[in-house]
């Protein structure tokens, strides 16, 4: 009897130990609950009021706002008098390695919004590991709720890979039409996700998922700066690479709305850019960036961290500057 009360004690002990630690590690804000949840409509999505830390090449502290997505919580129903700018694309726009301030997003509605009575509102709907599959299930099923009266729409190269993603909508062809199928609730890996998910509903638990998936970075955060090599996470190029049918459907369609405009992250295969430049509007951002880093500026290298990965808060500014101009012209074209 005395080892099982033993025991007894030490698994309540045991237990009022990850208690305390839990609160501490949440109160304290060395982490936060996941905040990613899986929708059976969406797919991956924010889960709503939700605070978040993430430490990456940056850092970010800020919060999912009241309906799922970053920045001010603006409702799905618009006013008549606003005109409203979407944000689509994958952790390049998601942004968490800046402050919400320095997020191109609020830089672009202030600069907007500088005399204009505050007419203009620009909603991020950013999501890390989104493809251009992703992006346009995520377009219909969420995102054009809000009502945009134009989306600039973040793609990389590799974006356009054909790959299946077990836990996200899928798209494809059915008499010539895009059809959105959901059968991803069935899924292995969306069972797997189910199965641990109680875990990242605590800190202890998203604080030891951060720790899994920085585990090969082990040597430059023990050693910091006297570490020397650094670590990339520099998008792949890709010299040639085709569209599918479906994604060429996606393109047509989104062409015949007018407004959609591909901003590319680095560059695209030529046949991809010949075929979007056919049917929709572009913007590319390697020649800004291109002069940032001749004045010694890389907009894609972090310092602090000596880390090559996404837009640092210089560049930033310059994504800003480039969608804001665009928007200029887009008022001198209409007068």
């Amino acid at each position: 009897m005395t080892i099982i009360k033993n025991i007894i004690l030490f698994l309540f002990g045991l237990f009022g130990t990850f208690i305390i630690i839990e609160i501490y590690i949440t109160l304290a804000e060395i982490s936060k609950t996941n905040w990613t949840v899986v929708d059976p409509e969406i797919g991956k999505t924010n889960k709503p009021d939700a605070d978040v830390i993430f430490f990456s090449e940056g850092f970010y502290m800020g919060r999912i706002n009241h309906y799922g997505y970053l920045g001010k919580d603006y409702k799905p129903l618009k006013e008549k008098d606003k005109f409203r700018i979407a944000l689509i694309g994958d952790s390049f726009v998601e942004g968490m390695q800046v402050f919400t301030r320095h997020h191109f997003m609020s830089l672009l509605e202030n600069n907007l919004n500088s005399g204009a009575d505050n007419k203009y509102q620009v909603l991020n709907f950013g999501k890390g590991i989104f493809d251009f599959n992703d992006m346009y299930c995520y377009y219909e099923n969420f995102v054009s709720e809000f009502n945009p009266d134009i989306v600039y729409l973040f793609v990389s190269a590799k974006d356009f890979e054909e790959s299946k993603k077990e836990i996200m909508p899928s798209v494809s062809l059915q008499n010539d039409s895009i059809k959105i199928q959901y059968d991803f609730m069935n899924s292995d890996q969306y069972k797997r996700y189910t199965r641990f998910n109680f875990f990242m509903k605590s800190s202890i638990g998203r604080l030891a998922f951060n720790c899994y998936k920085i585990r090969n970075n082990s040597k430059s955060i023990l050693f910091e700066k006297f570490y020397k090599e650094q670590v990339s996470d520099l998008p792949q190029e890709y010299n040639y690479l085709n569209l599918t049918d479906v994604q060429k459907k996606i393109i047509e369609q989104m062409g015949g709305s007018q407004k959609f405009v591909f901003v590319y992250l680095n560059k695209i295969p030529k046949q991809i850019d010949d075929f979007l430049k056919k049917n929709v509007e572009t913007i590319e951002l390697s020649p800004s960036f291109k002069i940032l880093k001749e004045q010694g500026l890389d907009p894609l290298y972090w310092k602090a961290t000596n880390k090559y990965g996404h837009i640092n808060h210089e560049g930033h500014k310059v994504v800003a500057e480039l969608l804001c101009s665009d928007m200029a012209n887009r008022v001198l074209t209409k007068k």
